[in-house]
């Protein structure tokens, strides 16, 4: 049992760091491509776009879950 959890762990460890990882590499690529201030524009955007969702959202997609089972 503890074996299972051990190779778990590691396996969602490792996937985290490889995330991390080429999450960074996008971004540097991305802001040397296009530039400042275009990638803050882009920032920006996609900072209003997630805060949107999070207020349109507003705890329902929870309720919908717990009422469908």
């Amino acid at each position: 049992m503890f074996k299972n959890i051990a190779k778990n762990l590691l396996s969602l460890i490792t996937a985290q760091m490889i995330y991390k990882m080429l999450s960074f590499i996008a971004i540097a690529y991305v802001a040397r491509r296009i530039g400042d201030v275009k990638f803050g524009q882009l920032s920006l955007a996609l900072y209003l776009g997630s805060l949107f969702f999070a207020i349109a959202d507003m705890g329902l997609s929870e309720v919908y879950i717990c009422e469908v089972a």
